[in-house]
């Protein structure tokens, strides 16, 4: 065993660096106005926003609509079905990205990633669904 209280390897670095990077964008989840402005028209920077999205998914030319309620926001989220262009489209760039961050960095650190990102996600979401009910 080394007497080193911190061995000399880069890798290790670059992975701390990694998971500083993934704690910092989960923690900015917080931040995000999650059902903000649901039943509400989009903003003219949130339609460009999601314009952006769907253009780098190759779905440029999909409609926009606001969602009106909770019943409507439940059925969109458990139904991919209402758009699978736009559905094929996300899941073949996840593909992708997932096979790209493996080039990179074991499975066993990707799933841990995005484990975190979801809990933190999903936290998030539910804090605000919950502050948004509220109301």
């Amino acid at each position: 065993m080394s007497d080193e209280p911190f061995p000399d390897d880069p890798r290790l670095l670059d992975g701390l660096e990694r998971l500083v990077a993934i704690e910092r964008f989960a923690a900015s989840l917080g931040e995000v106005p999650w059902f903000a402005h649901l039943g509400q028209p989009l903003l003219e920077s949130e339609s460009d926003q999601v314009r952006d999205y769907l253009d780098a998914l190759g779905a440029g030319d999909a409609a926009l609509a606001t969602v009106a309620d909770w019943a409507d926001a439940g059925t969109v989220a458990e139904n991919p079905g209402f758009d699978t262009e736009w559905w094929d489209a996300e899941e073949q760039l996840r593909v992708a990205l997932t096979a790209d961050a493996l080039i990179e960095i074991h499975q066993d650190e990707l799933t841990l990633a995005l484990t975190r990102l979801g809990e933190r996600a999903a936290l998030a979401a539910g804090e605000a669904a919950a502050a948004a009910a509220a109301l």
